[in-house]
């Protein structure tokens, strides 16, 4: 029992350690949207958010997906076998990225002009290294570290995207190229605080040391594929059919929903540590459920009370140009919040080694999210979009309920969901109504629900402080 409840203040401990350092990330993105979308156009919004759709599919299937792999045998690796295992992602890495690049080039200059080529691969590039040093940084427990280093990103970020756009007078290429400057920045601080190329060794590149990690990598790469077919390719679809500006109002819907992603994946990054260390745990039912209450009841508030406050604020952070987003921010949301809960179950498929069924249930919400978006864009424009992804996040959650049952079975009350069901309508309902005192009056009601049914674990949090 004294266990668990240590390896209980750990969640709640990382979680909050995750939470500090990206809320503060994601205030400060926010901030400067008005700067934003008042220096691009929302056809140049849309050309930069591409480029992050197209990188986000490329990276998971060129880096073979080992950087999950990283973590999750670092993590449980003794000291003296770490820097064989980085040692040997690395190396997959650089391979992968190079075939990136070789790729890239032959299909601009021999099949399609694609006049961001160069961008893309800038792009690409710097992704996968901030996404390989903040993987390190975790998986050597170095949380503080992992925190601050989404702070110095974010810092660098803003101010190298201020310089750029306002003394150098770039536009989209602007905001890729501050990404790259930040993520040099972040790498530096990191790397001085983990020393992770002092492990690294050419002699401990191992053919079975590889196999193993892409053998458990594998599977996920056809499920990040699947997952891209859900979250991002509708980006494209949008695209071909409606054009880059409407991309950009819809990345901008899509920028607000990314508060959800925030706070979720925070408490993700913990919950998989959580996971590992008590999957074996007899009681691991009980445990697992127990948190899935409470975590269904965050995400309900956090969606609701976002909408609420999206409401409020969203005159003052974004430009005229896009106030189109307005209109699909809450159905993107409940899309995001759905898809927040459907990635809870995600940790099982991690600790257990069962990430082929996380590819099965993707790759139907996948399929569904295609044929939806192809057979609604044209009658429906962007609300059709909206509700597609929506649906098709609510499918994955169904698949993987059911999926995991075996080993990672997680139970709950169907009131507490329809809870979550009649606060989400309520918020809505009154976003929609666009009065500010009606969303005042809700973002109180909506706290109250919260308090009352989660007193208990508010309670816990600051006795444990």
């Amino acid at each position: 029992m004294n266990n668990h409840n240590s390896n209980s203040n750990k969640l709640i401990k990382n979680t909050t350690v995750y939470m500090i350092g990206s809320a503060m990330s994601k205030l400060l993105n926010l901030a400067i949207l008005p700067y934003i979308t008042t220096m691009l156009t929302t056809e140049q919004y849309g050309l930069f958010d591409l480029v992050q759709t197209i990188t986000s599919v490329a990276l998971p299937v060129f880096t073979f997906q080992t950087i999950e792999s990283a973590f999750r045998f670092v993590y449980l690796e003794k000291y003296e076998r770490k820097g064989q295992v980085l040692t040997n992602v690395w190396f997959c890495i650089v391979v992968g990225t190079t075939l990136f690049v070789i790729i890239s080039l032959i299909i601009d200059f021999l099949i399609i002009d694609i006049k961001f080529i160069y961008y893309l691969v800038i792009f690409y590039i710097f992704n996968v290294l901030m996404n390989m040093y903040q993987r390190i940084a975790r998986s050597l427990n170095r949380n503080t570290v992992f925190a601050l280093s989404g702070m110095i990103q974010t810092f660098s970020l803003l101010s190298f995207q201020y310089c750029l756009l306002n003394f150098w007078n770039m536009k989209a290429e602007g905001l890729i190229y501050a990404y790259a400057l930040s993520v040099i920045v972040t790498c530096i601080y990191i790397e001085t605080q983990v020393k992770s190329l002092q492990m690294l060794s050419i002699r401990s590149i191992k053919i079975g040391v590889i196999k193993k990690l892409i053998r458990f990598s594998a599977p996920l790469i056809p499920n990040s594929i699947s997952w891209w077919g859900v979250s991002s390719i509708n980006r494209l679809i949008i695209v071909a059919t409606l054009g880059y500006s409407a991309n950009g109002i819809f990345s901008m819907s899509n920028k607000f929903a990314s508060v959800i992603t925030l706070i979720t994946n925070t408490f993700h990054l913990a919950w998989q540590e959580y996971v590992l260390i008590e999957k074996d745990n007899p009681e691991r039912t009980h445990l697992f459920s127990g948190v899935f209450k409470h975590y269904l009841m965050i995400v309900s508030l956090i969606t609701s009370l976002g909408i609420l406050f999206q409401q409020l604020f969203f005159n003052i952070l974004i430009d005229p140009a896009y106030f189109e987003s307005y209109y699909y921010i809450p159905i993107v949301m409940i899309g995001v919040g759905i898809s927040s809960v459907g990635s809870f179950y995600g940790a099982g498929y991690f600790a257990y080694e069962k990430t082929i069924n996380a590819f099965f249930t993707t790759i139907v919400g996948a399929i569904v999210n295609i044929a939806m978006c192809i057979l609604t864009v044209k009658n429906f424009g962007l609300y059709g979009i909206a509700f597609s992804s929506a649906i098709a996040y609510l499918i994955i959650w169904i698949a993987r309920h059911h999926s995991m049952k075996k080993y990672f079975c997680i139970n709950f009350k169907i009131r507490n969901l329809l809870l979550s069901i009649i606060v989400l309508f309520f918020s809505i309902s009154i976003y929609y109504k666009n009065n500010n005192i009606y969303s005042i009056i809700g973002i109180a009601i909506v706290c109250v629900i919260f308090i009352a049914f989660n007193h208990k674990l508010i309670f816990r949090f600051f006795l444990d402080r």
